[in-house]
């Protein structure tokens, strides 16, 4: 059966890739913040996903069977996908943390307030809840205390100034928080085995984040390497916009 995957093009993508994020790596390292280096590590990573799949295309790796096996080649591929965008996430609320932690700043988590506050109302309703305490407790304690994605970022847009305009600067916070909510959608969707239809409330939200070319036209949520430099680029702004807060 002849192969499907367009070896030269892929081959051709890969090294600009690598190329690019070598580039990614400089803007990195040059900025020197910690911050920055959390974000360097997924690229790194990115980038070593990208060698080896160049290296197989090529047949130069040693570790693997000379011939040329599609289905091994984009399982790799769509390996890399998620993985991208999942070490990126990881990276962020690392960095996140690591500005809350030099802020001295407190985390509120979110789904511990909405916890509290719905045991508050039922308390309120139902003055008498001698017989649901213990059900109460174990609603307080669900999900547990630990805080998410959404609330490292929340703390820092809550807690900092980015521009000295309030106008601009509540742009921007809503923009942020509009870009990393798409995001969220990609690193969910890319995570599954199969790639399902996408919601109309996830198309509204990867458009609203300015992540709608990542939408095919069948609905469908469309990864492709040369994403992830642009992805890379717009981390790496918020980075900048961070460490120069006011």
């Amino acid at each position: 059966m002849k192969n499907k995957v367009n070896k030269d093009s892929y081959k051709k993508t890969l090294f600009q890739g690598i190329k690019d994020f070598g580039e990614v790596e400089n803007q990195l390292l040059s900025n020197g913040s910690k911050m920055h280096l959390y974000i360097n590590t997924a690229s790194g990573e990115v980038r070593i996903f990208m060698v080896n799949l160049l290296l197989y295309l090529n047949g130069k790796n040693p570790y693997y069977s000379q011939e040329f096996h599609e289905d091994f080649f984009i399982s790799q591929l769509q390996l890399m996908h998620r993985a991208c965008i999942s070490s990126l996430h990881i990276a962020v609320e690392a960095a996140l943390s690591e500005f809350i932690k030099s802020k001295n700043l407190k985390i509120e988590i979110s789904m511990f307030k909405q916890r509290s506050k719905i045991v508050k109302n039922i308390r309120e309703k139902l003055p008498e809840c001698s017989l649901i305490e213990k059900e109460l407790k174990e609603i307080e304690q669900l999900g547990g205390n630990h805080p998410q994605f959404q609330d490292y970022l929340n703390t820092v847009l809550n807690n900092t100034f980015f521009f000295e305009d309030l106008k601009t600067d509540k742009k921007y916070k809503e923009e942020t928080r509009a870009y990393f909510d798409a995001l969220s959608v990609v690193r969910n969707k890319s995570s599954h085995y199969t790639n399902q239809p996408l919601r109309e409330n996830e198309k509204m939200r990867l458009k609203r984040g300015h992540l709608g070319k990542m939408i095919d036209n069948e609905g469908l949520l469309q990864m492709d390497i040369q994403f992830y430099k642009p992805i890379f680029e717009d981390i790496i702004k918020f980075m900048n916009y961070l460490k120069g807060s006011i």
